[in-house]
């Protein structure tokens, strides 16, 4: 699919979409021109959990980052939780849930 049928299967805007490829937080599509490429139901999947991280949860795009970072990186689901948790109740910092020293 292409960006404007990711936007509309993914109820997310164009603008987000660009947004959230610019800043990391969804993978590049394959590149099919220059200027065009192609998306899976993989991309509309992250972007719903992008989505519920934001609306649901509350959380800025750096506490997004670093929970899609140990998505990426194989964390369980109940280690997500448990980082969501966290991050929520303020129990550890961004730059714990990043990985980084805090």
């Amino acid at each position: 699919m292409q960006l404007k049928e990711l936007s509309e299967q993914s109820g997310v805007s164009a603008a987000s979409i660009k947004y959230y490829l610019r800043e990391g937080l969804l993978p590049p599509g394959a590149a099919v021109h220059a200027t065009r490429a192609q998306y899976s139901a993989r991309h509309v999947e992250r972007l719903d959990l992008i989505q519920a991280l934001r609306r649901i949860v509350g959380l800025n795009i750096e506490q997004i980052r670093g929970i899609l970072r140990m998505a990426d990186d194989g964390a369980s689901r109940l280690e997500l939780l448990a980082a969501v948790q966290r991050v929520v109740l303020e129990l550890d910092s961004y730059a714990t849930v990043s990985g980084e020293a805090g």
